[in-house]
């Protein structure tokens, strides 16, 4: 595995951070359309996929709930 350089660290963090952004702002997208108002017990998952590992999945989930 490569050593990766400052520079690269930096932007793959910055890549990371807008991915679980992205995910997490679906699951509450998704948690609304349901008549939702609080996502509780939000897990997020990292997933390396590729033949060159050169692509990331990011997954949230949790559990849509109404509270009053």
């Amino acid at each position: 595995m490569k050593e990766l350089t400052k520079n690269e660290r930096e932007q793959y963090e910055e890549e990371l951070i807008k991915a679980r952004n992205n995910a997490m702002k679906e699951l509450e997208e998704r948690a609304e359309q349901l008549g939702a108002n609080a996502i509780v017990g939000v897990d997020i998952d990292y997933q390396v996929l590729g033949a060159d590992n050169g692509m990331m999945m990011v997954i949230a989930s949790g559990t849509a709930v109404y509270y009053q």
